[in-house]
């Protein structure tokens, strides 16, 4: 017995039942059991099914758990047998790691006994605590071959789990290439095609209201947003609990920014917005329906305003060449083009000129104060009826007053039809035109530049307020 050890124990123990030794049977069995967890697969391939099963059934409460774990088919059937009249609620119990058969069949890819298992009513959708399935499970271990065997066998291909709320398709849409090799990505877009032509609702919100869509774009999952692309049922326009739709999300790809709502992919910056090309997200989201302008429900801001906000100029830029309205009004009769004078946003500006804005379109509303008001921002904070011009004056961007300046010049002689010639006399609700505005603020550079571009200083104002400009003057 001195012989015996942890790799020979079952080659004795088998010796030992067949020449009936039971002192050697019991010695080989107490290290058995001492290191039961310790033994592979191989230990016990030469040991008939009978005995093994019988050793198995003595060793543990889960038999069929072990006899998957050795890769024994043959134990596999001598335990359906036996508990026929007991399934198929003996294939759907947990063991102590919380392990399902089936699982543990798939993550070894035994087909044969998955397949055998499936046969005789494994329930191929059982879910944990969590509310995870074995094909959540699956997809989350990256797991090709288990995944398309769940879905082939009729698994529930849209089911949510508890709490986060994902699908399956919202997993493999979290995949990144960043941490994924390119055959891993490649897997996911199978199972993603698997999933869609099974009937998978590429629609499903998770938790914070995130569709597949949206996950392939934050992960810049490539594979995966191919896929959905295609599916007819896609529905470009929801959005997250943060108000963002698809096209939100990708236009940011282009802008770094300290502000992680800004840019939430960590990427460096993108030279001259080439990420914009036909090929990017974005682009190819515009190409097949995305809405360029999908307003806020609370503030009626649109996407190309709300770049505008964050300071995110290319993306912008990118929207007001690519269909968005650019004469689209907030609530509080904002557009576009007083969403870029505000921001000294100059580039942006000429091209929403050169699209069609109109400079004369007065706010409607005063906007409101932002928490960590300025004083520049209070003084200009209860005022409605500005024209974009009066925003670029009234926040002090004189590169943007130029713009606006110039362009009037232009119009005269363009042939595109679009310009508007912007109207100096219009005055806000403070009565003040555009030239009452800059000499009122000091700003008499952008004064003598309004005469020059044809300003009259004779346009009607309050008696008290024209007084006090001639001082001025």
């Amino acid at each position: 017995m001195s012989l015996v050890n942890v790799r020979n124990c079952i080659r004795f123990y088998q010796t030992a039942e067949e020449l009936n030794a039971s002192t050697l049977m019991n010695y080989c069995a107490e290290i058995i059991a001492s290191h039961w967890d310790d033994l592979r697969k191989e230990d016990f391939s030469s040991m008939s099914a009978q005995l093994l099963y019988k050793m198995i059934k003595s060793k543990t409460e889960y038999p069929l758990h072990k006899a998957i774990k050795v890769e024994r088919e043959d134990v596999v059937f001598l335990y359906l047998i036996e508990m026929d009249s007991q399934l198929p609620e003996k294939l759907n119990e947990l063991d102590h790691n919380g392990d399902l058969a089936l699982d543990l069949a798939l993550s070894r890819r035994l087909e044969s006994i998955a397949t055998t298992l499936v046969s005789h009513k494994a329930d191929v959708d059982m879910v944990d605590k969590n509310g995870w399935s074995l094909l959540h499970k699956g997809i989350q271990r990256g797991d090709l071959f288990a995944s398309t065997f769940l879905i082939k066998n009729g698994a529930r291909v849209s089911a949510a789990t508890l709490g986060a709320q994902e699908t399956p398709l919202h997993l493999v849409a979290l995949y990144s290439p960043k941490k994924h090799s390119a055959d891993m990505m490649s897997a996911m877009a199978q199972i993603a095609e698997a999933l869609l032509q099974a009937g998978a609702n590429p629609n499903m919100q998770d938790s914070k209201g995130r569709t597949p869509l949206h996950l392939s774009i934050v992960a810049r999952n490539e594979y995966v947003f191919n896929q959905l692309l295609q599916c007819k049922q896609l529905d470009l326009e929801l959005k997250d609990h943060e108000g963002s739709t698809a096209l939100w999300l990708a236009v940011q790809y282009i802008t770094v920014s300290s502000d992680q709502s800004v840019n939430p992919f960590e990427d460096l910056p993108v030279v001259n917005g080439t990420s914009f090309d036909e090929n990017s997200f974005a682009a190819r989201l515009i190409q097949r329906g995305s809405n360029t302008n999908a307003p806020d429900t609370m503030t009626g801001n649109c996407l190309l305003q709300r770049a505008a906000e964050a300071g995110n100029e290319a993306a912008a830029l990118f929207l007001a060449t690519n269909g968005a309205h650019v004469n689209h009004r907030n609530k509080w009769g904002e557009t576009p083009l007083h969403t870029a004078c505000r921001h000294g946003l100059a580039n942006l500006t000429a091209e929403l000129l050169q699209q069609g804005a109109n400079p004369n379109l007065q706010t409607e509303e005063a906007l409101p104060l932002p928490k960590e008001a300025t004083s520049l921002t209070s003084s200009v904070g209860s005022v409605c009826m500005q024209t974009p011009l009066h925003m670029a004056i009234a926040y002090n961007h004189p590169d943007v007053v130029s713009v606006i300046l110039e362009q009037k010049a232009n119009a005269l002689h363009a042939t595109n039809n679009l310009q508007i010639i912007p109207d100096f006399s219009l005055k806000d609700s403070r009565d003040q035109t555009v030239l009452g505005l800059a000499l009122w603020t000091g700003m008499h550079t952008i004064a003598a530049q309004l005469l020059g571009s044809g300003a009259c200083i004779n346009d009607t104002m309050s008696v008290d307020r024209n007084k006090q400009l001639r001082t001025i003057l």
